[in-house]
Formats: C-alpha cells, sequence, structure tokens
C-alpha cells in the first residue's frame, strides 16, 4: 500500500498490522488522536510512505469514530497493465514496490488493479468531541522516545484484482495471493476471483511524534521532629 498512499493519499503513511474498523469501539487503537507507540519499519521514500509497525502499546482518546464526522473522499483505482510494452517498465516498478513483489513474481501477472472504494479521513475537529485519554496512561508512557499521535485515520475497502498469464498455474497463483495479503496486513482471498479483499480497513495514517509531560513529582517531606 505504501506506492498507493503516497500517489493517492499524500502525507498518509501505513501502519501495520492493518486493523478492520471498529466504529462503537473507544479503545480502538487507530482512532485519531490516538497516542502510541511505533516502530519505523520502512522510511518515507520520493515514491513510498513510511511503513511503521504498531507494536501494541498505546493511549486511546476514548472517543469511537462514530462520534466523529468523516471526511468523505471519492473512490480511486490505480490499474498496472504489465502487457503495453510502453508502460511495462514504470509498472513492474510500481508493482514491485507496492506489492512486494520479486521479479518473477510480477512475470506472472498481466494486470493488477487496486480500488479505494468509499474512502473517508476521521480526525478530531475544534467543533467535536474532546479526547478523554486516562492519566494513569499517559503518566505511564511519558518516558517513552517512540510515541507518536495519529493525527487522523483513511478508512476504506481496499480490493486488489489480479489477472495472471494464462501459463501460471493454481498453485503459484494462490501462493502470490496469500503473499500480498500477508504484505498488506488484512484482506481475504475470493477464491477463482483472484482478488483480494479488506472490508472498511484502517489502511493509512497521518502521525507526527509527541512528547507527554512526566507526571507531577511528588514533594520531598522533611519531618521536623529530629531538628533542632
Amino acid at each position: 500500500m505504501r506506492g498507493l498512499l503516497s500517489e493517492r493519499y499524500p502525507g498518509y503513511d501505513q501502519i501495520l498490522p492493518t486493523a478492520t474498523a471498529l466504529p462503537d469501539e473507544p479503545s480502538f487503537d487507530y482512532l485519531p488522536g490516538n497516542i502510541m507507540a511505533l516502530a519505523l519499519a520502512e522510511p518515507r521514500r520520493l515514491t513510498q510512505s513510511a511503513l511503521w509497525n504498531n507494536i501494541g502499546i498505546f493511549c486511546p482518546t476514548n472517543v469511537p469514530l462514530s462520534a466523529l464526522r468523516p471526511l468523505k473522499l471519492k473512490s480511486t483505482t490505480i490499474v498496472y497493465d504489465v502487457d503495453l510494452s510502453l508502460r511495462r517498465a514504470l509498472a513492474l516498478s510500481k508493482l514491485k514496490r507496492s506489492l512486494q513483489l520479486e521479479p518473477n513474481e510480477v512475470e506472472f501477472l498481466r494486470r493488477v488493479s487496486i480500488t479505494i472504494d468509499s474512502p473517508r479521513i476521521y480526525s478530531l475537529r475544534m467543533d467535536g468531541p474532546r479526547p478523554r485519554y486516562v492519566a494513569a496512561c499517559t503518566d505511564a508512557l511519558a518516558s517513552r522516545p517512540d510515541l507518536y499521535r495519529l493525527r487522523s485515520v483513511l478508512v476504506g475497502t481496499v480490493a486488489i484484482d489480479f489477472v495472471f498469464k494464462d501459463n501460471v498455474g493454481v498453485f503459484a497463483r494462490l501462493n502470490l495471493l496469500n503473499k500480498v495479503s500477508g504484505s498488506i496486513g488484512a484482506g481475504v482471498v475470493r477464491g477463482e476471483s483472484y482478488s483480494i479483499v479488506s472490508e472498511n480497513v484502517v489502511f493509512g495514517a497521518a502521525v507526527r511524534p509527541v512528547k507527554l509531560r512526566p507526571p507531577n513529582s511528588k514533594p520531598l517531606l522533611v519531618s521536623m521532629s529530629g531538628v533542632n
């Protein structure tokens, strides 16, 4: 997804593991405003977004997605047609980056299309609900150097459709589909249609580093009973 995010949603990165959006869960991992510990797996490049690993330590805003008004975007599709000679070099390069495929695996394909259906951006607004962090949680994370705040998240249905060359066997096709599904972090392989679909999934996030204030230290109490 890194190539697609860079091309169609600049400023948004991919976070693994991917998760299905839970509209009514106030402690969902990928709520806008959440403060979480992230490990950088791949830095942002000219044609690719950054890739982060969620290590499972975070403080939620306790404001569920259903309480927010999303910004609805138009659906978008990117098509990589590797049989067209004029586009061959560019398409192969983008396929390898976007889907993490080896050169010999790309040669199995005739065409790949990636569609983002019903994309929407969730973010905290000035006129909306305010985050309700639990003080014990933010105090516990205050000393960590790897904290980031999710400024906003992208939610939508991601569908990747594959057209294979005629001489590619069934097992080779399924192995490639399973590899792509694993690199995306979510999705269901739909049998003979040769497609991977992830419905209502968080497929991108805008993140920025954040430094929490350490908890207030208690004043030192000195007993005067033994002082002359």
